[in-house]
Formats: C-alpha cells, sequence, structure tokens
C-alpha cells in the first residue's frame, strides 16, 4: 500500500497580549506615520536632485504627479525598488509571503527614520520626512506588471510594523540586504538581546558574504522551499518551506514582536521555526527512522532546560479536527536544553511511521511548554 506522506509545521499557539499605545514625540515626527497617514519624502531621482518633495499616501492607495502620472504610496514603492526583477530572482518569482515580510519591514524602517530629512516647500514652510536614496529606494512603478499586486499586498498588511522592547512604538532602524549569508552578522551591540543578533540561515548561498537582518533572496527561498542554485553543497540542502511572513520576519529579527496599526501585540512570546529535517531513510508506516532537526527560538523568551519539549503527532489528512492540543501532550516529546532567543538547537532521534492502515497522514511537530514529569519519563 502506497502512503502519502505530509509534514507540516505547526507553530506554537500561545495567548497573545497587547501594550500600551505612547504617543510619538518629537517636533520632527509631528508629520510623520503612524502620526499621519501621508509622509513628505524628498525624490532625488536615482541620485539626481530634482526639488520635488511631496506629501504623499504613505501606505495606501496612489497619486498623482505631473511629469511621471500615477504613482504608489511610500511603503509599495520602496517594495517595488527593493524587489524588482534580478539575475536570482526573477520579478515573478518574488512570493507573496516574501513581499508581505518586506513590506512590514519597510514600514518599520519608516517609521524609525521618519524625520531626518528637512525640506521646504514652494512657501517656504518646513517639513521633516524622507527621501527616495538614504534608507530606503522608493521606485514607484520599478514592479512593472506587478506594480498593482504589490499595492494589494501592502495593503494587506496596512498598520503592521515590528517593535523591540514593551512599548509599541519601540521602532527601530531594521536591516535588511540582498544576501546575509549562512550566518547572519550580529549588530554591533546587539549580539545577545538585540533585534539583530546574528542567526542560522543555512538557505544562503556558501559563497555569500554574511550580512545582518533579512536576507531577501534567502527570505524568498524560504518561503519557495527550494535552496539559493549557488549552494556548493546539495547534501545541505533545507528541505523546510515556510507558509507565513511571520516566520520570516520572527527569523531574521531576534526578539521582536509583530504589531497592529493600534500597536497591539500580534505574535505570541512563544515561537520557534523548524530551520532543517534530514531524515536518514525513508518513511515507512509501523517503522522507526532516524531524523535530525534543526529549530530556532524565534521567540522572546528562552527556553529553559527541561520546561520545553518538541512532540510529533501523526494525523489522518482526511481529518479535519486532528492534531488538538491534546494529541501533542500525549504524543512522544523530545526534551530540550537551554536555547536562548535567536538561537538554535540540533536534535538528533528516531521518528515512529504512521500506522499501516492504508490513510493517508501528515505529520505535525508543535512545541511545548510544560514542566518535565517528575519521573523523567519520555511521555508529553
Amino acid at each position: 500500500m502506497l502512503h502519502r506522506i505530509f509534514i507540516g509545521v505547526c507553530l506554537l499557539a500561545c495567548i497573545v497580549g497587547s501594550a500600551e499605545v505612547s504617543a510619538q514625540g518629537g517636533d520632527h515626527r509631528r508629520e510623520c506615520p503612524p502620526n499621519t497617514q501621508t509622509i513628505w519624502i524628498a525624490r532625488t531621482l536615482y541620485g539626481n536632485p530634482q526639488g520635488e518633495i511631496y506629501a504623499i499616501p504613505f501606505q495606501n492607495g496612489t497619486f498623482s504627479d505631473q511629469n511621471e502620472g500615477m504613482l504608489n504610496n511610500y511603503v509599495t514603492g520602496v517594495l517595488e525598488g527593493e524587489f524588482g526583477g534580478s539575475g536570482e530572482t526573477a520579478l515573478n518569482n518574488w512570493d507573496d509571503e516574501t513581499l508581505r515580510a518586506a513590506s512590514v519591514a519597510a514600514r518599520t524602517v519608516a517609521y524609525a527614520w521618519c524625520g531626518i530629512v528637512e525640506m521646504r516647500d514652494q512657501d517656504n514652510n518646513i517639513h521633516y520626512g524622507v527621501d527616495d536614496e538614504t534608507r530606503q529606494h522608493y521606485r514607484p512603478g520599478h514592479a512593472g506588471v506587478r506594480t498593482g499586486e504589490y499595492r494589494t499586498i501592502t495593503e494587506g498588511t496596512t498598520g503592521q510594523f515590528l517593535s523591540h522592547g514593551n512599548y509599541s512604538n519601540s521602532y527601530f532602524d531594521l536591516q535588511y540586504r540582498t544576501y546575509v549569508g549562512r550566518q547572519t552578522n550580529s549588530r554591533t551591540g546587539e549580539e545577545q538581546t538585540g533585534p539583530h543578533k546574528g542567526v542560522l540561515d543555512p538557505v544562503g548561498a556558501v559563497d555569500e558574504n554574511a550580512g545582518t537582518g533579512m536576507g531577501q533572496h534567502s527570505a524568498n527561498h524560504w518561503v519557495r522551499g527550494f535552496h539559493n542554485e549557488r549552494l556548493a553543497d546539495p547534501v545541505d540542502v533545507p528541505n523546510v518551506r515556510w507558509t507565513d511572513y511571520r516566520q520570516i520576519l520572527t527569523h531574521y529579527y531576534t526578539g521582536v514582536h509583530l504589531r497592529n496599526a493600534n500597536g497591539d501585540v500580534a505574535t505570541p512570546d512563544y515561537r520557534w521555526n523548524l530551520l532543517q529535517l534530514t531524515l536518514q531513510g525513508p518513511i515507512v508506516p509501523d517503522d522507526w527512522t532516524n531524523v535530525t532537526l534543526v529549530l530556532q527560538n524565534t521567540g522572546t523568551v528562552a527556553w529553559g532546560e527541561n520546561a520545553f519539549a518538541l512532540s510529533r503527532v501523526w494525523c489522518p489528512v482526511d481529518s479535519p479536527s486532528c492534531p488538538t492540543r491534546a494529541d501533542f501532550l500525549n504524543g512522544f516529546a523530545y526534551w530540550l536544553d537551554v536555547v536562548q532567543i535567536g538561537d538554535s538547537l540540533t536534535l538528533e532521534t528516531e521518528l515512529l511511521g504512521p500506522p499501516s492502515d492504508g490513510r493517508s497522514y501528515r505529520l505535525y511537530w508543535d512545541l511545548l511548554h510544560t514542566p518535565r514529569p517528575s519521573n523523567c519519563s519520555e511521555g508529553g
């Protein structure tokens, strides 16, 4: 009997709290999002000063320019400028989840840096905003046939941003770049607890230079489920595919929360990503095979020894009620060591195949936050 085997990743579910919204201060911020729905921008047009300034829509809709016609809002225009087509990733190959993560990143950068550029309008009034070069490349129309699609993706994340700290306005100078290597660099001063702590990123190419923050091409490899074609060693190719832009953001930015437009936290404190899963042999019903997993703590709390366990459950594909929390609590558990925020853990263990009853099964993994039983048994 041929069994169809599916491998899925279940993110840890937690009760999500909210934080008090603190007002933005500073005179330079008075015309900046999220205080306003527009953002002042000085257009330099690819480094050639044009002397044009606008108060344009920040994250929704379009506006009309007398020279260029209809242009996208600021966040969408940044998305177009940073995620146009390239030799490695064609325009049509940028996945929607990658673009959602990028729109949140672009919005976060704008929140952090709006107000650094002083500009004067035709009436000599002073405004503070951004330009189209220094922090992010605003290139409306650069996505060509996907321009409208990019705008829809941006508007689907309206108001979402990343914070690091206990307050809703804890914006930070978020970094992203083309490549970041297989081990991203920590930003100076953020090696232990900052949002740019270096992380293992196995989808990067062997010959990539290490960088800080999110790797644009690597993020796309995660959600498309295949590795960088420039990898030199095919044995080391991850076989993990992520399905949610929040996995990208919490992987590359350590100890952060995703927040919605009113500042409420939209991610749990306890989170994890599966970075690699390597099977030493085929999965056979009712038989054991060795498996190596690499897990990353993507949450805001360190995992304590004997307080966290990885559990797995086989569920019939045709059973919509499976899995439940009880399934994981009663499943086979692999107790974990201490894992700090952003760090990864390699776990080598055995995996029992699904029942040999002729049905198709999907394998779910989940992380349990529960004290280890006093008898030290392997039960959850």
